[in-house]
């Protein structure tokens, strides 16, 4: 398979873990943070089962959302975190 295909299908795959992630939690839209933040947890618990999501990862989820090369989530806002910086909130298109 080719570099590119395989950066690709990472990314789609990663972006769809998220959508299915903000769907079983019941919500419309959610950050990376929250989303990694979880992860983390489940990984605490289960680390074989549920691998955690590295910033470069977390990056690949924001960009992929934010090029529109996942139709299924759109850009929603900006929310503070509890840092004060400001993060982008995705929602279920």
């Amino acid at each position: 398979m080719d570099k590119s295909l395989k950066k690709q299908k990472e990314a789609y795959d990663l972006c769809f873990e998220f959508y299915k992630w903000i769907l079983e939690t019941g919500r419309t839209s959610a950050t990376v943070s929250s989303y990694k933040e979880k992860r983390e947890l489940l990984h605490q618990m289960d680390k074989y089962k549920y691998p955690s999501l590295s910033n470069s990862k977390a990056f690949t989820i924001r960009s992929t959302i934010n090029n529109g090369a996942f139709g299924k989530l759109r850009m929603n806002g900006y929310i503070r975190n509890k840092n004060g910086k400001l993060e982008i909130v995705y929602s279920v298109a």
